[in-house]
């Protein structure tokens, strides 16, 4: 990139940020539009963390259940009877278990 193609660029980047704190700082409706970033930023956030616990406890949830059938298994148990996933029963059955 040359020095010319260079001070274009920083050119255009003050513009385009000068043109920026311009539409936020409006006194008219530069409020307005602040509010709806912020709104939209936690709501952002909010969502991140409620995606993150939902993963974190399905995790969990799937290292209890594999612990829980290692557990089963050296046991010699079979499935419970009352057992919810009948893919489990069926797989166990299948094994000759």
């Amino acid at each position: 990139m040359t020095d010319h193609d260079k001070s274009f660029v920083s050119v255009a980047a003050a513009a385009a940020a000068g043109a920026l704190f311009m539409y936020y700082l409006d006194g008219k409706s530069g409020a307005r539009r602040r509010a709806m970033v912020r709104d939209k930023v936690v709501a952002a956030g909010n969502d991140a963390a409620e995606f993150a616990t939902k993963k974190g406890q399905h995790i969990a949830n799937r290292i209890k259940g594999g612990i829980a059938t290692a557990r089963r298994a050296t046991r010699g148990n079979g499935p419970d009877e009352t057992e919810a996933d009948p893919h489990a029963k069926a797989a166990w059955n299948e094994q000759g278990l």
